[in-house]
């Protein structure tokens, strides 16, 4: 695979894409660099595997602290209520 580095226009950002078709071709983007050729090894599937549920179970543990969050927030929210109806 051919490769070089990218920045888009207006941005010190530079990344680096396949060097053939769009960026090559794109008003938006200027190559920083020489092209190269890379030859990419592929990672056993297990590997990816255990990756990618490492990574649900990241996302599984920030959702599950987000709602009890929420729920807290509308359990508080509950009791002024009640606190409230109580009162009059």
């Amino acid at each position: 695979m051919k490769i070089a580095l990218y920045s888009s226009y207006g941005s010190s950002y530079t990344h680096p894409q396949e060097a053939e078709g769009y960026y090559e071709d794109d008003p938006n983007y200027v190559r920083t660099s020489e092209i190269v050729e890379v030859e990419f090894t592929e990672l056993e599937h297990a590997t990816v595997v255990l990756a990618q549920v490492a990574r649900v179970d990241h996302q599984i543990e920030d959702v599950r602290a987000d709602l009890t969050r929420r729920v807290q927030d509308l359990e508080e929210e509950r009791s002024k209520l009640l606190a409230i109806t109580s009162e009059s």
